[in-house]
């Protein structure tokens, strides 16, 4: 009796199954046919979107050739005028964009380049759009796909700084009765030769005073006979205070701190730091002459004649405040000149604001008879230089925000090697 009960069981479940399968009929074939769909959307997302995505990369990377050529022609040459450069950066940059197989004369390529951008003619902006058909996504999406690459950048020309630099370089904008630029050749004769700029206001007084040629981007302000200067731009374009060198490249762990300490005599202190105090005096050599190095301080540097003893060949003073010579000094002082370096400044002063009306608060006065060789830099500061050299010729430059030269008997001559090569710069973004 068991035995036929089971036997009636199983075949109870054999027609409950039997039933089961035969009402649902195609359900394998349904189950494939989406994992089909679902594996074309991937092939399809794999080949369209693998080509766009290797379309985009090619027309980044055309952008930023395009980019390069483009701010490379626009500054190996600041001498043209800025349409001209901006004419040729943007030629340099489409065709360096065909080379990398993007040609505006494509159909579904377009590449612009723009100079200048953002109203500045250092500055350029590259954007490539290009456009491919839809393969097998047009199933859905029947319009091409389309890629765009941006790329914008910025240069700033290199040259030596004898092309925009002068004997005296004022930056400032100041003008009368607080001008930019003021020289006064009183009693016998001053003369400058390598020239004056002001990106103000110039005055120049003294009837023997001779420039040998004056650039000046507002008024000039002269008593000096005429035949005595050469007036090469009354109204040239304003030139920014250039920066040489950087006063923390100076300050304890600079590059120039840690050159001076690495210098050729390993046995002498060439790096001299007054960090806290102000420098009154100068260690001195068993021979009287001035230890050559670098002098810096966060304070202010004032010096008398004895300071000097008999020579300060081979200096550098760089100060966060002021920097003053007060007494004669019969002996001149040079500037350090280490091996296998771009030069030096003879005085760098970091003291000042960048206003006007800064002549009774100097960042560098010299007084009273001061021979120099060096470049006198004072960016943000007022120079003063008074003083008599009785005939001899001074080697020197003066960069400063403001600056007031009364002299006599000098020949100030600016030497462009006294200055290190303005390095280009270039940057990309985007």
């Amino acid at each position: 009796m068991r035995e036929c009960v089971m036997s009636a069981h199983r075949r109870s479940n054999h027609k409950n199954r039997s039933i089961f399968f035969r009402r649902h009929p195609g359900q394998a074939i349904v189950l494939i046919a989406l994992a089909m769909v679902a594996l074309l959307g991937m092939v399809a997302l794999a080949i369209d979107g693998g080509q766009l995505y290797f379309l985009q990369r090619d027309a980044q990377n055309a952008a930023d050739a395009a980019i390069v050529a483009a701010l490379f022609e626009l500054c190996k040459d600041p001498n043209i005028s800025d349409v001209d450069r901006a004419s040729s950066a943007v030629a340099a940059g489409e065709s360096a964009a065909i080379q990398n197989g993007f040609d505006n004369a494509d159909d579904d390529v377009d590449v612009t380049v723009t100079v200048p951008y953002n109203g500045s003619y250092n500055d350029v902006e590259v954007v490539i759009t290009a456009d491919k058909p839809a393969q097998l996504v047009q199933v859905v999406y029947q319009g091409p796909l389309v890629v765009t690459a941006r790329t914008t950048g910025h240069c700033e020309a290199g040259h030596p700084f004898s092309s925009t630099g002068f004997a005296a370089f004022a930056g400032s904008t100041c003008c009368s009765p607080k001008d930019a630029v003021k020289i006064n050749g009183s009693g016998n004769t001053c003369e400058i030769v390598g020239g004056t700029h002001s990106n103000g206001c110039t005055m120049l007084s003294g009837p023997d005073t001779h420039i040998d040629s004056v650039s000046l981007t507002s008024d000039l302000h002269s008593s000096v006979p005429e035949e005595n200067i050469t007036l090469v731009d009354d109204d040239a374009d304003s030139v920014p205070i250039p920066e040489i060198w950087k006063i923390e490249d100076f300050r304890p762990g600079g590059k120039y701190a840690a050159i001076a300490n690495d210098d050729l005599n390993p046995t002498q202190d060439h790096y001299f730091d007054y960090s806290g105090s102000d420098i009154e005096s100068l260690p001195q050599n068993p021979d009287g002459t001035v230890v050559q190095g670098i002098y810096y301080t966060d304070g202010d540097i004032w010096l008398k004649k004895e300071d000097f003893g008999n020579g300060a060949a081979g200096v550098t003073f760089a100060c966060e405040g002021s920097f003053r010579v007060n007494t004669k000094i019969n002996v001149p002082f040079t500037v350090y000149d280490p091996p296998d370096i771009e030069p030096l400044p003879l005085v760098f002063s970091n003291y000042g604001d960048g206003s006007c009306g800064q002549e009774n608060d100097s960042a560098i006065k010299l007084t009273s008879g001061v021979y120099w060789l060096g470049v006198l830099y004072a960016p943000n500061g007022h120079v003063s230089l008074s003083f008599s050299a009785g005939g001899a010729d001074v080697y020197g430059c003066i960069v400063a925000n403001t600056l007031d030269i009364t002299v006599s008997e000098v020949t100030l001559i600016c030497d462009p090697r006294l200055f290190p090569p303005v390095k280009p710069v270039v940057g990309i973004s985007d």
